[in-house]
């Protein structure tokens, strides 16, 4: 019997293959404006959110820093590539990366024109 810790191991090597995250089409609620992430092994998440999330956790950290944590921080956050935050901005590099296609650009004019 596989233990979480196991299996959250092999989510993530997965994803590893795969990226992150890609945009979530199926959404029910889809904003061409800004797309819904599917973050494998983790979520949903638009753009915007994920943007947000990585600005309050560099915040986060830099106040951590500035409390002489800057050892842990680097050792569990920005070094690790297993760490959720490194994770979450992969995740986000990787949509960067799809919407800048010239299929997926096309695809969401197009969702863009049809929205108005």
């Amino acid at each position: 019997m596989k233990t979480l810790s196991q299996t959250i191991r092999e989510t993530l090597d997965e994803a590893k293959g795969h990226g992150a995250g890609k945009i979530y089409w199926d959404d029910t609620e889809f904003d061409p404006n800004d797309p819904t992430v599917a973050i494998t092994g983790y979520g949903t998440m638009t753009v915007h959110s994920i943007e947000q999330a990585v600005a309050r956790n560099l915040e986060d950290l830099a106040k951590r820093v500035k409390s002489g944590d800057l050892e842990k921080i680097a050792d569990y956050y920005l070094l690790d590539d297993n760490s959720g935050f490194n994770y979450l901005v992969k995740a986000y590099m990787d949509v960067i990366a799809e919407m800048s296609s010239s299929k997926v650009k096309r695809k969401l004019t197009i969702m863009k024109k049809n929205v108005q």
